[in-house]
């Protein structure tokens, strides 16, 4: 499969769709460690799969997941978007996080924070609120795609329980 970039581990969904098999094997590998026998709930057992969203602003500027971001992290570009304050507040997309605000109705601005003890560098990003909004729709065209396709591979590994398994592997 081929990454983002060069010496990225991040793949599109696209990718992964193209590659089903690839995609199989890993949903096995993840599934190997799950006790369907437990008494534990699924949801107990099963986190959104490791990832998220690039946002490129620019093609020398992006934006990428961090730390312990995952798929369910377009629920929080949707809410960044809509955020309407000139205070900051939280965009989780893993650690180190952005911090978002409003700088009109049409424009927000993105921080980057500093995380252990870093020397905090001053990254702020600007884009348009149109842009992003339009960046989420495709983010969710493919995520809808790439869902349909784990449905298919889970049914497979996990007939019983494939619905569930797709939906807390993209939302946690």
């Amino acid at each position: 499969m081929k990454p983002y970039k060069k010496g990225s581990w991040l793949v599109a969904t696209e990718e992964l769709i193209y590659h089903d098999r690839a995609l199989e094997i890993l949903l096995d590998k993840r599934l190997s460690q799950i006790d369907f026998d437990s008494t534990k709930d699924l949801a107990e057992q099963l986190n959104a799969l490791p990832g998220g969203y690039i946002l490129e602003i620019t093609k020398t500027i992006q934006v990428y997941p961090q730390c312990c971001g995952g798929l369910e992290n377009i629920i929080e570009w949707k809410e960044a978007s809509k955020y309407l304050k000139n205070e900051e507040t939280t965009l989780w997309i893993g650690h180190p996080w952005l911090m978002v605000s409003a700088i009109d109705e049409e424009h927000l601005r993105l921080r980057r924070t500093a995380e252990y003890n870093e020397p905090e560098e001053l990254v702020i990003l600007e884009l348009k609120r149109s842009n992003l909004r339009s960046a989420i729709v495709d983010a969710e065209k493919k995520l809808s795609e790439f869902q349909q396709v784990l449905l298919l591979i889970l049914k497979k590994i996990v007939p019983n329980q494939a619905e569930e398994a797709v939906q807390l592997l993209v939302y946690g």
